[in-house]
């Protein structure tokens, strides 16, 4: 899609674009569970009384810290250690290496 949509021809200029918006999405994907957790959570305080909206969701939204913080832990103990690992690059290297002949290849 960058490359033809947006006209871009260098490929980390792409990924940049690529992680540019996969950021955003996460960023609004976050803010519109919490945002949505917290008013299905008190909403039936919000159709008693809709003149108070921001005192009730003002008390709501800090008991949705725990989700930042599991959200947080859980990406740094388990997303980024795997996608350091890189695991398909290392599977295609451990099945090319079990396929060659080791005598007959030569080193560059």
């Amino acid at each position: 899609v960058s490359r033809c949509y947006e006209g871009i021809k260098l490929e980390s200029e792409i990924q940049n674009s690529i992680m540019t918006r996969y950021f955003y999405y996460l960023l609004a994907n976050v803010y519109v569970a919490v945002g949505l957790g917290s008013i299905a959570t008190s909403l039936n305080e919000i159709v008693s009384s809709p003149t108070s909206i921001l005192t009730i969701l003002g008390s709501s939204l800090p008991s949705f810290s725990i989700y930042f913080t599991n959200f947080v832990v859980i990406k740094t103990c388990t997303g980024i250690p795997l996608e350091m690992l890189r695991v398909f690059p290392l599977l295609d290297i451990a099945r090319v290496s079990m396929c060659i002949n080791k005598k007959t290849v030569t080193r560059r």
